[in-house]
């Protein structure tokens, strides 16, 4: 299967062939995650303190004296912005046009792009509970079905609301 197939017609490196490796139904992979650890009230702490880390990197000052800073119509949102605040944000807005605007689903998500996979999959999960989850992993990452190299972790997550 290309990662055409598999993204969609989007996708980067789409001569790339992946394994798909889990596919699930997002309440089953949910309540999987919960027992790893990864529960509600833990993922709500985890995204809680994912939006101060954001909330501080976007207090940082404006780079240039006199310049208008950038960050300022981010930072204006992530003021007072909760992770319950997250979570119905994102269920809110997962069926509108993927847009990488302030407050847009896929911006939302892409808070989570170097989080802790288990964390931001139980997040994302928090937002799309009826998602199905596809857990993609390289070539080179499958052998007899068992996850090898590259520490087995998989390459990418795809939800699909």
């Amino acid at each position: 299967m290309t990662a055409r197939e598999v993204y969609g017609p989007d996708a980067d490196d789409v001569d790339e062939f992946v394994e798909c490796s889990l596919r699930g139904a997002g309440p089953v992979v949910s309540e999987r995650l919960s027992l790893l650890g990864y529960t509600e009230q833990a993922t709500v702490e985890f995204l809680d303190a994912m939006l101060d880390d954001e909330r501080s990197l976007s207090g940082l000052g404006p780079l240039l004296q006199g310049q208008p800073d950038p960050r300022e119509e981010k930072r204006s949102y992530l003021a007072g912005y909760t992770a319950l605040d997250w979570i119905k944000d994102l269920g809110a807005k997962a069926s509108n046009p993927p847009s990488r605007e302030i407050g847009g689903a896929s911006w939302l998500l892409h808070m989570l792009e170097y989080s802790e996979p288990g964390f931001a999959l139980k997040a994302a999960l928090l937002g799309l509970p009826d998602a199905e989850v596809v857990l993609i992993l390289d070539g080179n990452q499958v052998d007899d079905g068992a996850i090898v190299k590259s520490c087995g972790s998989p390459r990418r997550a795809s939800i699909q609301p």
